[in-house]
């Protein structure tokens, strides 16, 4: 899966995806560094963004990263439906 386009699929101009896709790098570098992970917000877009990483670096560090490339699409979408049904719920009641 390649991270910049799939990760932000969903969204439908260029400035909602790069705003969804900065929030996904920092929270991914952030939650992962709570946890004690060492790499860089930078190293982290690369590997959600990119798929690498341009360093040696531990194979935890790393699969810690891209284990969000996973979570992330199937998290928007669940954003997505309860949107959705917001929209709906707001409709019936107006």
């Amino acid at each position: 899966m390649d991270g910049g386009e799939n990760l932000g699929n969903f969204l439908k101009n260029n400035n909602e995806r790069d705003y969804w896709l900065d929030v996904c790098v920092r929270m991914a570098h952030h939650s992962t560094a709570i946890e004690g992970n060492t790499l860089s917000q930078d190293e982290t877009a690369s590997i959600l963004l990119d798929g690498y990483i341009a360093k040696a670096t531990s194979e935890c560090e790393f699969y810690e990263v891209k284990n969000y490339r996973q979570i992330l699409p199937k998290m928007f979408s669940s954003l997505q439906e309860k949107s959705q049904d917001r929209r709906e719920a707001n409709k019936r009641f107006s």
